[in-house]
């Protein structure tokens, strides 16, 4: 009979976005279960992995102790051997929990906390404290962050696989594109315009010929103010009067309180807003540069991902982000909640695109030669075989 290994996390995105590759490795030996929302539009399935539906949200809900009750169920009726969480409450829960059967592991991979100040943020960390006192192994997706997370909790460094990264990337499938990055897309937005259309009934890229598109933008992940959003919308009209052959591509759940059709995005000139789109390498392949200018991160799976299709990235300069990128060689630091550091990064790449190509070079050897998913994975799978 295969060991069991339980998996709480409170996101199916996430489950879509970051883990799905180790659920792969993972069930070729294991019986693997995960518990999370499974009533959503994410298609999170993998044939080998058997899901439980708990309906965790987010953020706090009433829903919550009930949902805890459920996993201590879970855990007695699975009995299994390992329990590994990630994202806080799903590691919450597992910490709650670790007086039942199974090893408890949590994984850190960005911490909320990091926006929150007075009593909120105190309680967060509090919260935080209890993952770290009570389960068996705490480990976290860089180095920056492990050395984040020692001082504020005052703990001992949480473990880091090799470089870091929860899964590395798939560089079989994220590989550069052998056509131009305008004409990839040219064949994303005649896909997926339809789908634009309904999001923001203004759709329109204002270029005739596609040879006056210039540097084409892209933001991938959570359409959040923490991902520093507004910065960026504010920062590319005001790159937009300079530079007015750019383009700007928004990719991922709207979580706004406003509807899009309220918030400034919807008035930017040549921007486009996507959902979460299934053929991600698609919309990697159709840009030239990623923008990630959250105020709080993990390892940022979107950076090594654009970097296997050989694209750079602009990040902030905050824990999580710093592992991998480097600035003037394969990306550019900015600050975090500044538009004007933001423009000054659009302004860099469009007026000598010539460095896109460099920087895109380095980033691609990197993501090669330092975060093969294959690797991480296994050696992932290995790490908690011997816990």
């Amino acid at each position: 009979m295969k060991k069991r290994i339980l998996v709480i996390v409170n996101s199916p995105l996430f489950v879509v976005q970051h883990i799905r590759p180790i659920l792969d490795v993972l069930s070729r030996t294991r019986e693997v279960f995960v518990v999370t929302n499974c009533k959503t539009s994410y298609r999170i399935k993998v044939s080998s992995v058997r899901y439980i539906h708990s309906p965790i949200a987010r953020s706090p809900a009433l829903l919550d102790f009930l949902c805890l009750l459920h996993v201590c169920f879970i855990r007695v009726l699975l009995r299994p051997e390992i329990s590994l969480s990630f994202t806080p409450k799903g590691g919450l829960f597992n910490a709650l929990t670790a007086w039942l059967p199974g090893k408890t592991i949590h994984y850190f991979t960005g911490q909320r906390w990091i926006t929150f100040t007075g009593f909120k943020r105190r309680f967060y960390i509090f919260l935080d404290r209890i993952i770290v006192g009570l389960c068996r192994l705490v480990l976290c997706d860089s180095f920056s962050q492990s050395s984040y997370l020692s001082s504020v909790l005052s703990c001992a460094p949480p473990l880091v696989i090799l470089n870091g990264s929860i899964s590395g990337v798939d560089c079989r499938k994220f590989t550069p594109s052998s056509i131009a990055s305008v004409s990839e897309l040219m064949i994303l937005l005649d896909k997926y315009t339809p789908l634009i259309k309904r999001i923001s009934h203004d759709f329109e890229i204002g270029f005739r010929d596609v040879n006056d598109i210039g540097v084409i933008f892209a933001f991938i992940g959570r359409i959040h103010p923490d991902k520093g959003i507004n910065e960026l919308v504010e920062a590319f009209a005001v790159h937009s009067l300079r530079y007015s052959s750019s383009v700007l591509l928004v990719v991922g759940p709207w979580e706004f309180d406003c509807d899009i059709q309220a918030h400034p995005i919807s008035s930017l000139p040549n921007c486009v807003v996507l959902p979460f789109v299934s053929d991600i390498v698609q919309v990697y392949r159709s840009i030239d540069c990623l923008l990630l200018p959250s105020y709080r991160e993990g390892f940022g799976s979107v950076v090594i991902e654009a970097a296997a299709c050989r694209k750079p990235s602009i990040v902030t300069r905050i824990p999580g982000l710093t592992d991998f990128v480097e600035h003037n060689v394969n990306g550019l630091f900015i600050e975090p909640r500044s538009s004007s550091a933001i423009v000054d990064s659009l302004d860099f790449f469009a007026h000598a695109p010539g460095l896109l190509v460099e920087f895109g070079r380095a980033a691609r050897a990197k993501a090669l030669s330092h975060y093969s998913s294959e690797i991480v994975c296994n050696e992932f799978s290995d790490l908690i075989e011997a816990v």
